[in-house]
């Protein structure tokens, strides 16, 4: 029968073949993260990249637009989120080869309709920036011609009227129309 002075000593030697493996291991994962620093891969591929906060949110996402996008051509590039998770923004190409900026209000503020200030450079290479407002109309932008110049375009409703009124200013002179509102 072993004594128990034998009972403690194979106890004791279990713990310390537990411990060695245990500091071997320990070894291993040290040589392997004071190793990953210097590793730099040359290309990363991916479909898409998420970017979380410290809640686990979801704040910046690269990628591009899932085939049945609502959007008005499929986008691939960076979109970004508020601290709820909402879109606001982003920038990139589209599958009609204009390139995009834009910036959303937030959900629940003014129209449905979130954009209220963008950049688009059309595939014609005209350009425009505009800024709308939170009843969904756009009463300033600034924008070029395909063949050369631009100019600006302020808009805004006279809803008692039902009229939209729109003044253009170019270098080639000024011109003012009024249109009817919704049409």
């Amino acid at each position: 029968m072993p004594s128990d002075l034998d009972a403690r000593f194979h106890r004791l030697e279990r713990r310390l073949r537990r411990t060695q493996l245990a500091g071997l291991g320990l070894l291993l994962l040290v040589v392997g993260l004071a190793a990953r620093p210097d590793d730099v891969s040359d290309e990363l591929r991916t479909r898409r990249l998420r970017i979380v906060d410290d809640a686990g949110v979801v704040r910046m996402e690269l990628g591009q637009d899932p085939k049945d996008s609502p959007r008005r051509s499929r986008a691939c590039g960076l979109t970004i989120f508020d601290s709820k998770g909402d879109e606001r923004g982003g920038i990139g190409t589209m599958d009609d080869l204009s390139a995009v900026m834009a910036l959303d209000a937030p959900v629940g503020v003014g129209n449905p309709m979130r954009d209220r200030a963008g950049i688009m450079v059309s595939p014609d290479g005209s350009a425009q920036i505009l800024v709308i407002d939170n009843a969904a109309e756009a009463p300033a932008r600034l924008f070029t011609k395909p063949a050369g110049g631009g100019g600006l375009e302020l808009s805004g409703t006279d809803a008692s009227k039902k009229l939209v009124r729109t003044r253009r200013c170019t270098a080639a002179g000024d011109e003012a129309k009024e249109t009817p509102a919704g049409g």
